[in-house]
């Protein structure tokens, strides 16, 4: 009988198997069922990846840049100031691998992610998720107001213009509070749920820059949302495997 082919896996895969088995929400018999591998490659997996970590902190002293300064569509010496003690490309180190080391070593900062089709802005308080955004999200905070019927579309319009009259700088929720339209705790989930969505879209990036900034966090008057990396990043994996 010939030998069976031997599947061969992409370090992303591993990477998602081995987040998913350090999450411990599910047994290794299921997490061997659901990604179709043995128990004991996935041990293997998580127990690599928790001994590797640290590596990814050690860029500075590599022989091996991990970064294209080139790939960057904006001035870099806005960016790499002093204060900013990791950095490096995703296409290189997956944005849920750099999640999950924020996790496991509970970490407080900023992490400023770069694309040439958008941007983000993640603060972290040892390890948990504060704050999460997109300067363009997939979900506009109109477009979950409408879905949630917390107004209908003629409100948003009017709303929309007052906006436009007033200028860009005032946001469509505080004008909504501020009307009486909507009440503050409703403005605040809302908000809440966006900054989830922004996590799990960023997630799916495959280029781009990321600088880490110890000292930076949210201003005053940003909602914060207090939110466990390895919950966020389980749910992503779930959300993945109900796409397929």
């Amino acid at each position: 009988m010939a030998k069976g082919t031997r599947r061969k896996h992409s370090a992303a895969f591993k990477a998602k198997v081995a987040l998913a088995a350090m999450a411990g929400d599910r047994t290794l018999a299921e997490l061997a069922l659901r990604f179709e591998v043995h128990p004991n490659q996935i041990t293997n997996w998580k127990r690599q990846l928790s001994e590797n970590a640290a590596t990814v902190f050690e860029s500075e002293t590599s022989s091996k840049p991990l970064i294209d300064l080139k790939a960057l569509p904006m001035r870099l010496e806005t960016l790499l100031m002093p204060g900013v003690p990791l950095h490096g490309n995703i296409s290189v180190i997956e944005l849920n691998i750099i999640f999950q080391l924020f996790h496991l070593a509970s970490m407080s900062g900023e992490l400023l992610v770069v694309a040439d089709h958008n941007s983000g802005r993640f603060s972290f308080d040892k390890g948990t998720l504060i704050f999460s955004s997109l300067s363009t999200n997939k979900k506009r905070i109109g477009e979950l107001l409408l879905a949630s019927d917390l107004v209908n579309v003629a409100q948003l319009a009017e709303f929309l213009q007052i906006q436009a009259e007033e200028g860009q700088g005032m946001r469509i929720g505080d004008i909504l509070v501020r009307n009486g339209f909507l009440a503050y705790d409703n403005l605040v989930e809302l908000l809440k749920q966006q900054a989830r969505e922004a996590f799990f879209d960023i997630l799916d990036w495959k280029s781009g820059m990321f600088f880490y900034y110890a000292s930076h966090c949210p201003a005053q008057d940003e909602i914060l949302m207090d939110e466990r990396i390895d919950k966020l990043l389980l749910e992503w994996i779930i959300r993945l495997d109900d796409s397929f």
